[in-house]
């Protein structure tokens, strides 16, 4: 089969085609593109890159978390001292308890992908 025509139709296909525009069929096979009639594999996906950049935000929002937490019990802890009322009390911890768990799944997430 010519690499310059789409596999389904045989329709004549432009350079760095992904889709074919008369039937619809991909030309991407296993991340690969027709370029000049050769096939090359592209550096990254968009995919990976997505990914990529997914997995430095979960490592970063974990970062901002974890301190925030720290913020959060230290602030409860001294409410809790001066005699604050108790539904704020309990509303600092579980905002504390909330930034711990929601940071530990995104290093969780990122640790997995890494």
């Amino acid at each position: 089969m010519d690499k310059n025509k789409c596999p389904k139709c045989g329709n004549e296909l432009e350079d760095n085609t992904v889709f074919c525009k008369i039937c619809g069929e991909s030309i991407l096979r296993n991340h690969e593109i027709i370029t000049k009639g050769k096939v090359e594999k592209p550096n990254k996906s968009f995919v990976e890159k997505a990914s990529d950049e997914l997995l430095v935000k979960s490592f970063i929002f974990f970062l901002v978390l974890l301190p925030m937490s720290i913020v959060f019990l230290a602030f409860g802890i001294v409410m809790a001292a001066i005699g604050a009322k108790v539904w704020l009390v309990i509303l600092i911890f579980v905002l504390t308890i909330a930034c711990l768990v929601v940071g530990i799944l995104n290093l969780k997430y990122y640790l997995k992908h890494k």
